[in-house]
């Protein structure tokens, strides 16, 4: 019986078990410390709010409690906080077996272990809380755990702390010996003397800390750190983190870091530190000082930010295969590269590992990188699938490949395809505001490889930065191809000078861009465009080819609609956008175009830009060189195709309806050939509705404009001329040439009661003996009776308007010029380059309810205002009438959109026949006619119909189909049907104007034919744009567009 009694005994003696395993209340955690080697899982979210004692109120007598009430109560002459386990209405605190003494009130929480008795179990927080701990002692040791010796520690989550302690203090861990502690963390703040860290004061003898992080401010007098006071003794810490500030308060200890105070014959690897340090000294932006005794330590691939910090440098050592910490500035520590070039491994990479310890995200930790374990099976970082090759392209089907992308730069020379539209207009919140960061950014850091975008859209993409090189790819370098990608709401500022900003690129170099396009807003200072800042190249090519924007621009210089600054060759492109110079500076804005702000071809071979127009308004608030489509143009450029239509106003010189200021210095060999401008031109000095001023052997040749001239109020200066403003600084053996060319607008002084009358064509010139061929104005329209250089003759409206005028002149109408009492109101026009705005495909009239009934279809809009309808029973469109009122259109439009109107003719009559044109105009109200005619002959006019509008009758060149195809692949099937036989052409032509092929050419009514993409040589024709012109009776009747994509 007492053999079996002391068995008994002895079985108690070892298993003091009073309590749960399971951590679920203040008291249970309180409870630890019965147990110091107990094995502990916390089950729920813990507050500590009763450790303060602001946060409990006095016992009271008479007053009723129940379980788990705190209240404090004097025992001794001490006030100490209790915990009600038995609820009572009469019991004061005395009674144990209602209440539990807890702590002294003023000093907190008491820390489970001490110097004794350290906590050697194994504590898991399960990911819940444990939150408002309030420490306020002068003892050391403290921190939620006092001390710790040979314990484990995970998934602890201690938030909110308060703490002020002596030496040894840590959110979690005071003193931690041959401890291992992982995924856990603490924020709040410290104050202590020696050994304070935001996680661990003092972590040493073969301690590791790993997967965690601290974001206290922590405050102390020497070894002091954001994450550990004194890393010492074997002690390792590794991919971890912390973001709080570091203060010495008082003494001259250099024992203070960002991360550490000391790391003592310890190892630190794969961590950051963020937060400011201060005192501002050098030396302490990583870790304050590394004890040199013997040399047992190793830091590695760890890093601070310079500028959070204030630190810009760091104690550190090279002994024993270690290496400094790494100062970055804190664009480069919320990017991704910065640490996987550092063999951090990171989600949405392997080459570094496959635990995918860390990730990153713009709105998650201020966009610093995170341990992945901190927001659960939530991947920021979402690597794409695919090898990045040409066969196997990285596919960017989301935002988050979109951001891993953009943190990568390990991966900038690769192959991407997108899948889908992407919704970017989350970054209008990451960084604070900043938003998305830009894919390439720095000189040395660019993006080099090739992305398709597969005609898929990145909607509402937002930047807001203050540096270099801003838009969806910051900075793109030799090599690179951007093709088949729309930007769209696009919003981009940036305030640092000379940036280079653009939707697509901020700054191409020896970049290939084909079939991209813009919306939105771009705002900054310099080098802006609506697509792209600056195409740059040396030796080799850079180029723009179907591209567009409407996005609109303001800022200071070199801006323009599509590209800011260019020195590339841009074709088959356009801009709808407007431009705005808006600094008020001394010097004013500088190069501002509708199209291009600045062109220059200073490289071999040479660039050109070609068919490209543009339609938006060009303002400057002070400054000069603005022009309708290109500001600034120098250095051998030339531009031969193009137009514009927007309104230029500048508040200084050198504006034109085209181009403000065209050649620079010394020998030029700029040229401008078949291009018109067609908006008003308003500034002080050196104006004309085509060009500001030409200098230096520029040639402008084949060209007109017709807007009207205003010199602004205030300004005297002279040089304002209905054509060209002023020519100058040439000699007789280096002269600017002006050849073929025409103006019709009028030409005032907005402050003067006269205006001028020898103003027709150039404003004035240098004297030098420029050469002038076969140039005319409008003698009605301009206001002007001389040219005051003598490089144009004026001639009547009806002159104008007549062939013969310019044919007896020399001028080309068999290949350059044309001219109908239908177009462009009667005045020449050039052959190539009259591109309406408005992609007209079907037009017809069908006689029903006794009404004729015109149906029209337009495939595309641009600047479409809308339309009126003319009439006459005579195919002849100067004997027409305007029988319809407005009829509004689209605007700018790429979708199919169809229109009816109900002619009411009074009595019409059987057999009788009508013919009908239509007349748009544009948002610049300028008026474009039409080829089309619609014909109607009314067989019966006691046809009663339905009332309702059957499918027309569709005359003309159908689309072909399949239409995009592949040559390479398959056929394609072209039809045309017309009203009677007649001769019939077919022919496709690139963009450029040059014919490929003749499809078809006979007398017929109707056919369908096959055609196998391939030229009049029988080679396949390559990627792109085509266009099929029907000619019947010698006059254009319709066109499509023909996509080849192989």
């Amino acid at each position: 019986m007492k053999k079996g009694l002391a068995v008994f005994t002895a079985l108690l003696l070892i298993s003091p078990i009073l309590f749960a395993t399971n951590v679920s209340s203040l008291l249970d955690l309180y409870n630890i410390r019965d147990d110091l080697r107990g094995s502990y899982t916390q089950t729920t979210n813990i507050n500590l709010a009763p450790t303060n004692p602001a946060n409990v109120a006095a016992w009271e007598s008479g007053t009723s409690y129940s379980v788990d009430e705190y209240v404090r109560y004097n025992d001794g002459g001490i006030v100490y906080t209790y915990i009600c386990i038995q609820a009572t209405s009469s019991e004061n605190p005395t009674n144990t077996d209602y209440w539990k003494k807890l702590w002294a009130s003023a000093c907190g929480w008491l820390p489970l272990g001490d110097g004794t008795t350290q906590f050697s179990g194994t504590f898991n927080g399960n990911g819940f809380t444990i939150d408002d701990l309030y420490i306020n002692r002068s003892s050391n040791l403290n921190g939620l755990f006092g001390a710790t010796n040979g314990a484990t520690i995970t998934n602890t989550e201690v938030t909110n702390v308060d703490i002020t302690g002596n030496d040894y203090v840590g959110g979690l861990v005071g003193d931690c010996v041959n401890t291992d502690i992982t995924k856990s963390y603490t924020t709040g703040s410290l104050t202590g003397n020696d050994r304070i860290g935001g996680l661990v004061g003092d972590s040493r003898t073969g301690s590791s800390i790993s997967l965690s992080y601290s974001s206290c401010s922590v405050s102390g007098v020497s070894r002091i750190g954001g994450f550990v006071g004194l890393n010492y003794n074997a002690s390792s810490i590794e991919n971890c983190y912390c973001r709080g500030s570091v203060e010495r308060t008082s003494g001259n200890s250099a024992y203070y870091g960002g991360f550490a105070g000391i790391n003592n014959e310890a190892t630190i690897k794969k961590c950051y530190s963020t937060g400011e340090v201060i005192p501002n000294s050098t030396g302490k932006g990583f870790v304050g000082a590394v004890a040199a005794s013997t040399g047992n330590y190793k830091m590695l691939d760890n890093f601070w930010d310079r500028e959070t910090s204030k630190q810009t440098t760091s104690a550190g050592s090279t002994n024993n295969n270690s290496e400094l910490p790494a100062d970055k500035y804190t664009y480069q520590m919320q990017d991704t590269y910065t640490f996987t070039d550092a063999g951090w491994d990171f989600e949405g990479e392997s080459t570094n590992g496959t635990n995918n310890y860390w990730d990153q995200f713009p709105k998650t930790n201020d966009g610093y990188p995170y341990l992945s374990w901190e927001d659960g099976s939530n991947v920021s970082l979402q690597k794409p699938f695919g090898a990045g090759t040409s066969v196997s392209p990285y596919i960017i089907a989301n935002l988050n490949n979109l951001f891993w992308l953009s943190q990568n730069q390990g991966e900038w020379d690769k192959y991407y395809s997108q899948s889908n539209n992407i919704d970017a207009s989350d970054t209008e919140n990451w960084y604070d505001g900043e938003g998305f960061k830009p894919i390439g950014r720095w000189e040395a850091e660019k993006f080099t490889g090739n992305y398709d975008g597969n005609n898929k859209t990145i909607d509402g993409l937002h930047i807001n930065r203050e540096v270099y090189y801003l838009g969806l790819f910051g900075r793109t370098y030799t090599g690179a191809e951007i093709s088949n990608l729309g930007i769209t709401n696009v919003y981009i500022r940036g305030t640092t000078a000379d940036q280079g900003l653009g939707a697509l690129i901020g700054s191409a170099f020896e970049t290939t861009i084909d079939n991209c396009y813009s919306s939105g807003s771009i705002q900054g200072s310099n080098n802006m465009g609506g697509l792209v800042g600056s195409l740059d190249r040396d030796n080799n090519s850079a180029s723009v080819t179907n591209c567009h924007s409407s996005c609109t621009v303001s800022g200071d210089d070199y801006l323009g609609g599509l590209i800011g600054l260019n020195y590339g060759s841009i074709s088959n492109s356009y801009s709808t956008g407007n431009v705005s110079g808006v600094t008020t500076e001394d010097n004013g804005s500088y190069a501002i175009g509708g199209f291009i702000g600045s062109n220059l071809n200073d490289e071999t071979p040479s660039q050109s830009v070609t068919n490209c127009y543009c339609t938006g308004n060009v303002e400057s608030v002070k400054g000069g060189k603005c022009g309708g489509f290109v500001g600034l143009a120098s250095q051998n450029s030339i531009i031969n195709k193009c137009y514009c239509t927007g309104s230029v106003d500048a508040y200084d010189d050198f504006a034109g309806g085209f181009v403000g200021d065209i050649g620079f210095e010394g020998v030029e060999n700029a040229v401008i050939s078949e291009c018109y401008s067609l908006g008003n031109t308003n500034a002080d000095n050196y104006i004309g509705s085509f060009a500001g001023r030409l200098r230096y052997s520029v040639t402008i040749s084949n060209c007109y404009s017709k807007g009207n001239v205003v010199r602004n109020f205030g300004s005297t200066d002279t040089d304002v001329g209905g054509f060209i403003g002023y020519i100058g600084t040439g000699t007789d053996t280096n002269p600017c040439t002006v050849e073929y060319c025409y103006c019709i607008g009028t030409v005032t002084y907005a402050t003067s009661k006269e205006n001028p009358t020898d103003k027709g064509f150039v404003g004035s010139e240098d004297g030098a003996s420029h050469i002038y061929t076969s140039n005319f104005f409008d003698l009605g329209t301009s206001n002007q009776t001389s040219d005051a250089v003598g490089a144009a003759t004026g001639k009547s409206t009806s002159d104008m308007k007549t062939q013969l005028t310019f044919t007896d002149a020399g001028w080309d109408f068999s290949d350059t010029w044309s001219i109908n009492a239908g177009f462009n109101s009667g005045y020449p026009y050039l052959q190539d380059n009259n591109t309406l705005p408005v992609e007209l495909s079907t037009f017809t009239a069908q006689f029903i309810n006794k009404t004729p009934t015109l149906y029209w279809r337009t495939q595309s809009e641009l600047d479409n205002l809308g339309w009126y309808v003319y009439r006459s029973q005579i195919e002849d469109f100067n004997t027409a009438s305007q029988v319809s009122d407005f009829i509004s259109g689209y605007g700018t439009t790429t979708l199919t959109h169809d229109y009816t109107y109900e002619d009411y003719i009074s009595n019409p009559q059987q057999n009788e026949t009508y013919y009908y044109w239509l007349e748009s105009v544009d948002l610049g109200g300028t008026i474009h006619h039409y080829a089309q005619v619609a014909e109607l002959t009314i067989n019966d006019n006691n046809d009663p119909g339905n009332g309702q509008i059957p499918e027309p009758i569709v005359y003309g060149l159908q689309q072909n189909t399949p239409n995009p195809f592949n040559p390479d692949l398959s056929s394609t099937t072209i039809q045309f049907s017309l009203p009677e036989q007649s001769q019939v052409k077919l022919e496709l032509f690139n963009l450029k104007g040059q014919k490929m092929i003749t499809l078809f050419d006979g007398f017929e009514q109707q056919s369908s034919l096959t055609w196998n993409g391939h030229n009049s040589a029988g080679k396949s024709l390559q990627n792109g744009v085509y266009l099929m012109k029907l000619m019947v009776n010698g006059h254009q009747y319709d066109t499509k567009k023909v996509l080849i994509v192989k």
